[in-house]
């Protein structure tokens, strides 16, 4: 397996999500954060659970939405 298919990452991964623990990723662009979780995604479905991949980068600020409790 290649060094940028991740393997010792994605295996921590699943342990957590085996302990039913959420996961947020953050680092600086172009680090294959993105990849690593759509692989994940694919990975999920072909173990019987469903995947729910959400991209917030495009989002504005909490504090400058509409939909904001705090205005």
């Amino acid at each position: 397996m290649a060094i940028w298919e991740r393997e010792n990452e994605r295996k921590a991964l699943w342990r957590l999500f085996g302990r039913n623990k959420n996961v947020a990723l953050f680092a600086p662009r172009r680090l294959g954060k993105t990849w690593l979780m759509k692989t994940l995604e694919n990975e999920a479905e072909k173990k019987g659970y469903t995947a729910v991949f959400i991209d917030l980068e495009a989002e504005q600020p909490l504090a400058q939405s509409e939909n904001y409790a705090g205005k």
